[in-house]
Order: C-alpha cells, then structure tokens, then sequence
C-alpha cells in the first residue's frame, strides 16, 4: 500500500454508499452556478465600485486645483460627474441584472425543493426532511437531530445547504441561520 493509498477515499465511498437523485443533483448544479456567479459579480462590481472612488478622487482633486487657480469650469466639471454618474449606473444594472438572475435561481430551487410542512425541518447533515420532535436521528444519514454538526448545515426552514459561520442568511428562503 504506498504513502497516499486510501487518502481522500473516505469521501468517495460515503458518496458511493448515498448517491444523489437527479433532483439532489439539480440542487447542487444551481447552487453551484448561484455561489459561481455571485462570486465572479461582486469581483466585477467591486472593481467598478473601485472606479467610482477614483473617480470621486479625481474631482476632488481637479475641483480643489480649479479653486486654488480661481478658475472653475463648470463644463469640465459636469463632464467628470458624468462619467462617475455612468459608472454608477453601470454598478446598479449589473447589481439589479445579478439581483434577477440569483432570483430565478431561487425560484427553481424552490420548485425542486419546497418548503416544509408544519412541524417539519431539514436534517443539517444531508437535508433530509424529519418531523420536529418525534425524530431523534436521521432516517437518512443517522445523524443526531438534536446536535448541530459545524462542518457543514442545511437550513432548517427548507434544506438549503449553508456554511456555519459564514452565511447569515439562507440564500433560498432567507431566513436567519443560526
């Protein structure tokens, strides 16, 4: 058996022993395309965000030189804060078309994933549905519903997987995780 045999395979035969429907699968695909997308859109509009504050600098700076000089022009002025109001506009579309599309996602995952019944919850180890109270362990994974595991949660509102620590708010029901 060499020094690396068997590192990592702990993951791949409990995937083997659970595999995922094609729904499950789905799930993850958007999830995926959701957490890709808003990563790489809010790289784009922090950069044009970015712009924005240098150009606010650069008025400043060329308003300060034309009040020193004692010679404002108002026209080179209004040329500046126009680019800073198209760079702004440029922000609130790409925010507003991001906003749309994260939306869309949602509603899917809604449809593939709907909310619980009363008095159900989601297993915060796989996602599985359970029935508050009456269920001590996962009939799925057999995981304790009554101590949260860390590593990785599935909101208890509608099953949407989330990790601890770092997301506040479910990204499908957006409901306060804890």
């Amino acid at each position: 058996m060499g020094l690396f045999d068997g590192i990592g395979t702990k993951g791949a035969r409990a995937a083997q022993e659970q595999p995922l429907d094609e729904k499950s699968l789905a799930i993850l695909d958007i999830e995926r395309k959701m957490k890709s997308l808003e990563q790489a859109s809010q790289i784009e509009i922090s950069a044009l965000k970015a712009n924005v504050a240098e150009e606010c600098r650069k008025v400043g700076a060329a308003m300060h030189m034309m009040y020193v000089a004692e010679n404002i022009d108002i026209e080179n002025v209004k040329g500046l804060l126009d680019g800073i109001t198209g760079l702004t506009q440029v922000v609130r579309e790409k925010e507003a078309k991001l906003s749309e599309i994260l939306a869309r996602y949602t509603e899917e995952l809604q449809i593939l994933r709907p909310l619980p019944a009363d008095g159900q919850a989601f297993c915060t180890n796989c996602g599985t549905a359970y029935i508050v109270g009456e269920d001590a362990f996962c009939e799925n994974c057999g995981n304790n519903l009554k101590m949260l595991k860390t590593k990785q949660a599935f909101c208890i509102n509608c099953g949407t997987p989330y990790t601890p620590g770092f997301d506040e708010y479910c990204s499908n029901c957006r409901a306060k995780l804890d």
